[in-house]
């Protein structure tokens, strides 16, 4: 666990990280970027993670943002590390360009605000973002000399005593880009109506602030918001933003805020503006409850009664309330509920129009589905033909054919004379023993007779 005077020292990148390793690090590392570029990109590398997640932890002092680095001198104070001291070539990370093309981890937020395009379009600007920030042309670079200004020489980006341009915001892209995918999963994930999709930007700022790891009960710095709008709107094409409404769009190209839109993003913050009232009216008459049994307690009758009195007051405001809050939320649901059948009935319109295109073809014609079908049962029949040759062509390939009918009466004639055979032997048999019993002379019994018959002829 980090102490609790430097929670930087919790981040990935330190628990890492030698203290030798660190105060090569935190010394000036620009002289490395001729003399060893491999151990200078390296070094750049780990700065940029360890302040995308200096800035994700919400670590700075000076602001709240997770999405935007605030670079000034007290940055350098909050990552500060005993017996290192504070980071002299910090500046040097963060305005150097990538070793590989990839796009910059850290931009400038006037850049990114300033880009016509998205990040990701090859033509970007981005692709010269670089030389036009060490020029002055965008945004003024991140390089400040902290206690003294010996980084700043003939190697670096500006010389002079009076050197404080250095500070400013920056746009952290990963953090961004991970922002973004977690509001339009959350979206994804709510989204049932027309009102569902509309949102203010005070609204946007509660609802997804989880999305950029803060608790559920808190909201989002507006500058966070701003910039994840603008990630979203430009880059993903998932929002249109029209001052402070906001509507989240599967077609960006074809979408737009509609008057009924707007309608309903009124009633919305209306029904959110009278639950906060009603909030605020439920705590009152708790309040004035507490205070009513407190003075009874201390028999302060008088301010009991008026505090009595003043929760009766209260509590039928609160009635009012509570009646225009259901009023108010049954008209948005029936403003939903309309908005959704003409969403509803434009799609069966379209549904209606697409299929008709799809039976006007010439392929679903009745003439030419029966002229398809005649053909089918032809060819079905000529390959019907076709198989029955082959299979009189494999039989007469096969040698000699045979009449299974002639070989099954060959068959039963063998089987006939047999069975006559066997009856002429047995009736041959029976000739032969009746003569024997006749004549009464066992012993002149053939061998061939069964011994367990002649007890019986003697007897």
């Amino acid at each position: 666990m980090a102490p609790p005077d430097f929670p930087h020292l919790g981040l990935p990148t330190y628990k890492n990280t030698s203290k030798a390793r660190l105060q090569a690090l935190y010394s000036d590392i620009l002289p490395q970027k001729a003399a060893n570029p491999a151990a200078f990109h390296a070094n750049v590398e780990w700065w940029r993670r360890t302040l995308e997640d200096f800035v994700h932890e919400g670590l700075q002092t000076n602001s709240s943002d997770r999405l935007v680095l605030n670079a000034s001198r007290s940055l350098s104070d909050a990552l500060r590390v005993d017996g290192v001291g504070k980071p002299i070539g910090l500046g040097t990370a963060v305005p150097t360009p990538n070793a590989s093309p990839a796009l910059p981890a850290l931009i400038p937020k006037s850049a990114f605000f300033s880009l016509n395009q998205s990040v990701y379009a090859s033509s970007s600007i981005l692709s010269t973002l670089p030389s036009l920030i060490a020029s002055y042309l965008i945004a003024k670079p991140l390089w400040w000399a902290l206690e003294q200004m010996g980084i700043v020489g003939q190697d670096g980006l500006f010389t002079g005593s009076d050197d404080r341009k250095w500070e400013g915001e920056y746009v952290v892209l990963r953090l961004i880009e991970r922002a973004g995918e977690n509001v339009l999963a959350t979206q994804r994930a709510k989204a049932s109506g027309p009102g569902d999709i509309l949102y203010t930007l005070e609204m946007f700022r509660q609802q997804f602030a989880t999305c950029v790891g803060l608790a559920p009960d808190t909201a989002m710095s507006r500058a966070d918001a701003v910039v994840l709008l603008k990630y979203l709107e430009r880059d993903k094409k998932a929002v249109i933003v029209d001052q402070d409404a906001i509507k989240f769009v599967a077609t960006h190209d074809s979408a737009q805020l509609t008057a009924v839109d707007k309608g309903i993003l009124e009633l919305k913050v209306a029904v959110a503006n009278m639950q906060t009232q009603v909030e605020q009216l439920h705590n009152k008459v708790d309040s004035l409850t507490r205070r009513a049994s407190d003075a009874l307690k201390q028999k302060r009758k008088p301010l009991a009664l008026s505090c009595i009195r003043s929760r009766t007051a209260v509590q039928d405001l609160l009635t009012k309330r509570l009646t225009a809050l259901d009023n108010l939320e049954g008209t948005l649901l029936s403003v939903e509920a309309a908005a959704g059948d003409i969403d509803i009935m434009s799609s069966y319109a379209q549904s209606t129009a697409t299929l008709k295109m799809i039976l006007a073809h010439p392929s679903l014609q009745r003439e030419t589905i029966d002229e398809t079908m005649e053909a089918l049962a032809d060819a079905n029949a000529d390959a019907r033909e076709i198989d029955q040759a082959i299979r009189d062509g494999a039989d007469i390939a096969g040698g000699d054919t045979f009449d299974e009918d002639e070989l099954e009466q060959e068959l039963q004639g063998l089987l006939e004379d047999k069975m006559a055979e066997a009856e002429a032997e047995a009736i041959a048999k029976k000739h032969a023993i009746a003569e024997l019993v006749s004549q009464n002379t066992p012993d002149a019994l053939p061998h061939s007779i069964d011994s367990e018959r002649v007890p019986m002829l003697s007897a």
